[in-house]
């Protein structure tokens, strides 16, 4: 119960930056440890809300609204960003992972991605 108490009062501190860049060093400590504490962040609504430098490398955020949210200078690294709206989200000075290989022949998004057990073909849709 105390812990849920925790993580409650956790993603209070990071909603409270919605529109609020004067919450955003607060947000961005309470976000990177909830990540920190695989916390999953999956389809959280977490428009406009201001967490720069937060640290959110291999968080779980499918689903989730990022729409305007400034995320300068944030580590995403190994971020799960599938499905995720990041329209207009400020992505400046991003730690990212490096793009290693591109997949050739799709006209739009890659909707889809199935790797084999062995790890050696990987196949996508769109």
């Amino acid at each position: 119960q105390q812990v849920a108490s925790i993580k409650e009062r956790l993603l209070e501190n990071v909603f409270a930056a919605r529109d609020r860049p004067d919450k955003g060093l607060c947000a961005a400590n309470s976000i990177s440890l909830l990540n920190a504490a695989r916390v999953s962040l999956e389809g959280q609504d977490f428009h406009s809300i201001h967490i720069p430098k937060a640290n959110l490398q291999g968080a779980g955020l499918c689903y989730s609204n990022l729409k305007g949210a400034n995320l300068n200078g944030a580590d995403i690294r190994g971020a799960d960003l599938m499905q995720a709206n990041l329209r207009a989200a400020d992505l400046r000075e991003t730690l990212h992972s490096e793009l290693l290989n591109t997949l050739e022949d799709h006209c739009d998004r890659v909707r889809t991605v199935w790797v084999t057990p062995d790890g050696e073909t990987v196949v996508s849709g769109g």
